[in-house]
């Protein structure tokens, strides 16, 4: 699915591939040492990937900002919950409730509702300068 600015199709990939490698952990595939790392990056790269979007939907006035501005804000809220609960008791079945919410949240928010910017992106000079001056960083 492309949203229309290739950064933010290039940030979904991204989050989709770290929530690929938290299911390779849990099926023994990755080093299970390696899940808090992945769920650090995955949260790193996500607070960094919405504040691009914010700023693009500011850019071309998308008119649905606030309520997804409202979305995101609960996900990180909840992604620091699933931490929290996993930093006290390192048990696999944390692990596996927040992969199950990463996956909903990819269907639901980045495939179906920032599917709804692309009209308001696409042939936008002002969102894609918006997008690239944020630049690009290492998951």
């Amino acid at each position: 699915m492309s949203i229309g600015i290739a950064l933010l199709d290039d940030d979904h990939e991204i989050i989709m591939c770290l929530t690929m490698r938290l299911q390779n952990c849990l099926e023994g595939r990755e080093d299970t040492a390696s899940l808090t790392d992945i769920c650090k990056r995955l949260i790193a790269y996500m607070e960094f990937h919405q504040a691009r979007e914010e700023k693009i939907m500011e850019a071309c006035t998308y008119p649905n900002l606030e309520t997804h501005r409202e979305d995101h804000t609960r996900f990180i809220h909840d992604v620091y919950a699933f931490m929290d609960r996993f930093a006290v008791q390192r048990d696999a079945v944390i692990v596996r409730e927040f992969l199950g919410y990463l996956r909903k949240w990819i269907e639901r928010h980045m495939l179906a509702e920032d599917n709804g910017m692309r009209a308001f992106v696409t042939n936008n000079a002002r969102a894609h300068a918006v997008a690239e001056s944020f630049g690009r960083i290492n998951p």
